[in-house]
């Protein structure tokens, strides 16, 4: 639901009816990869390993679970619904480097859903943090200890996109 993207219910979800964004939109999406996948192969981002090793791999073998761990405990202290300015530039440079770390982890394992969703994680932190960066205020449940108000220039849904993860 938090990424649905459907406005439905505004700047002030709550769990319950992220919930319910969740069910409903994941259904459809489902039913469209479903239909995407019976039609012809195209040239999108599908990421692959590489044989080689990534720069910035740390020593060792690295688990999966590791990074995801930390991811959570960066967004949870840093992105959390009360955060501020310093906190998510200190959560922008700590999601980076784990997801230099993910992205070694993903080229010199086989390809498994662990390795790859641990990838994705990183990736969606990197794109949660650089959306708070932007919006300079506080709306909704979302608190901002630099930006304690609403700011009517930031009305609008925030879109980032992000390209494939290959080098």
């Amino acid at each position: 639901g938090e990424v649905a993207c459907t406005g439905v219910h505004g700047a002030n979800r709550l769990a319950s009816n992220s919930l319910l964004e969740a069910v409903v939109y994941s259904h459809r999406a489902a039913l469209a990869v479903r239909d995407d996948l019976a039609g012809e192969p195209t040239d999108g981002c599908a990421p692959a390993p590489s044989s080689g090793e990534a720069p910035d791999e740390p020593d060792g073998r690295e688990e999966p679970a590791e990074i995801r761990t930390e991811l959570r405990g960066v967004l949870w202290d840093d992105c959390g619904i009360v955060r501020g300015d310093h906190g998510l530039e200190d959560a922008e440079a700590r999601v980076e480097a784990l997801h230099r770390r993910a992205e070694a982890l993903w080229r010199r394992s086989p390809v498994t859903a662990d390795a790859a969703e641990t990838r994705n994680l990183c990736q969606v932190g990197a794109l949660i943090v650089a959306s708070a960066r932007m919006r300079r205020e506080s709306r909704g449940l979302h608190f901002n200890v630099d930006h304690p108000f609403t700011d009517e220039r930031f009305r609008a849904d925030t879109v980032l996109v992000s390209g494939c993860l290959s080098d």
